[in-house]
């Protein structure tokens, strides 16, 4: 048996592998053992860098991130001394240009295939005369496309929006987290306050168990509850099954009967 060192963190990973003779997913556990602590808030990082700090951009105070990422010359080293200018960076400059262009497709994809439910529903029946919930005075989509569409492509159709809602949230907490970690690095070189850590020790604070401040993840929580709850208020797909069956009249004759079982 391997020797666990002491004080040390289990680090899990998980990765799915397909076999190609019998065709089955299996799901896998790895489990490696490190005495570092992971980096996973602003504050881990802090207090690595503090307890452990890097040599190569030791007594750098003014190092930022164009200075990494531009082509260095002889007269401007890292190390060498300059004045500090004060300049008014946005929250969301955090973000990467393309990760804003991402976002904007999605919600906008949203957006459209809203639009484009809506709209065959406003031919049959105007929001006036509509009703929120299912309904009887609800009148059924007069679409021809819809109509011609199977089961399971209705199926699908009416439950895309609830899948793009859910990557609108992942995305919309996404772009919070980033701005938030950013405003956090950028509040400790304005005040002293602990750090909010992982594994807090003495003064050091622990992390939200939602990721995020309470007064964004609450609400972010709450948003996203209530579209799709107003959503699957909505949208209701009818499944109509006709049978046909013999029935004999009192007179003895026979007639063609049929009931129709409407299935939501």
């Amino acid at each position: 048996m391997h020797q666990i060192p002491s004080g040390s963190q289990a680090v899990l990973g998980y990765y799915m592998q397909l076999d190609p003779d019998t065709g089955a997913i299996y799901m896998n556990e790895t489990k490696s053992w490190s005495t570092e602590e992971p980096l996973m808030t602003v504050g881990d990082a802090i207090s690595s860098f503090i307890a452990k700090p890097d040599t190569c951009t030791k007594g750098i105070c003014t190092l930022d991130a164009e200075d990494l990422h531009m082509k260095l010359d002889p007269e401007r080293a890292l190390g060498s001394s300059r004045p500090w200018k004060k300049k008014q960076v946005l929250a969301g400059n955090a973000v990467n240009p393309g990760i804003w262009i991402l976002s904007y497709m999605l919600i906008g994809s949203l957006l459209v295939l809203g639009g484009l439910l809506l709209a065959p529903a406003l031919q049959t029946q105007s929001l006036r005369e509509s009703r929120f919930a299912h309904h009887q005075k609800n009148a059924d989509v007069n679409d021809v496309g819809l109509k011609s569409a199977s089961l399971l492509g209705l199926t699908m159709i009416s439950n895309t929006p609830q899948l793009l809602l859910s990557l609108c949230y992942m995305t919309l907490n996404g772009l919070t987290t980033r701005m938030l970690a950013e405003l956090e690095w950028a509040s400790y070189a304005i005040s002293f306050k602990a750090l909010r850590v992982t594994n807090p020790r003495g003064d050091q604070r622990s992390t939200y168990r939602l990721q995020l401040p309470y007064r964004w993840s609450i609400p972010l929580l709450a948003i996203s509850s209530i579209l799709h709850w107003v959503y699957s208020n909505c949208f209701y797909l009818s499944n109509y099954e006709c049978k046909w069956f013999h029935a004999v009249s009192g007179n003895g004759n026979k007639r063609l009967d049929s009931s129709i079982d409407n299935s939501y």
